[in-house]
């Protein structure tokens, strides 16, 4: 069952599309809690995208190594906080990250837009393995913060029953 949340991302390269299924399936087949889904796996599909952070910093690489320029570490520092920045904005559609890794590409004065022809010819795959990876970051973060919950809460009720039984 954890199988089709994966499926329907690698269909859709969407991470809207793959919402509700993904949903459904840490509510009931990984038992997190309601509140905890509801809240993360939602604002994950939306500003959480390590797929496409990933994706920047070596697509343009790529590129500069493809056309034989070379990126001195000040670019790339620029590349990797521009893939930061531009991860939180991008939209959540297939293939949405073309358009900016030019925009990265150009901020660091790096020509060969010809070369991106490349990277939009495999972006059909690509964009499905950025998509599954996105939600599967979705669901990890949804068990994490379930998990800190669950030991918060024994952490308060074994502080209660310490504190019971000092009263006594």
């Amino acid at each position: 069952a954890r199988v089709q949340p994966a499926l329907v991302a690698f269909a859709t390269a969407s991470s809207i599309a793959v919402l509700p299924v993904n949903l459904t399936t840490c509510r009931e087949t990984l038992g997190i809690r309601e509140s905890v889904t509801n809240f993360v796996v939602p604002l994950g599909s939306v500003i959480n995208k390590p797929g496409s952070g990933v994706f920047f910093p070596i697509g343009v690489i790529f590129i500069a190594q493809l056309t034989g320029q070379t990126l001195s570490v000040t670019d790339v520092v620029l590349v990797s906080i521009l893939s930061i920045f531009v991860d939180a904005a991008i939209v959540p559609v297939p293939s949405a990250p073309l358009v900016f890794i030019i925009v990265i590409m150009n901020a660091v004065g790096l020509g060969g837009e010809e070369a991106v022809s490349l990277i939009f010819a495999a972006d059909w795959l690509v964009d499905r393995a950025r998509t599954i990876l996105n939600n599967i970051s979705d669901t990890m973060v949804a068990i994490i913060i379930d998990d800190m919950i669950e030991k918060d809460e024994q952490k308060i009720e074994r502080q209660k029953e310490y504190e019971d039984t000092i009263s006594k």
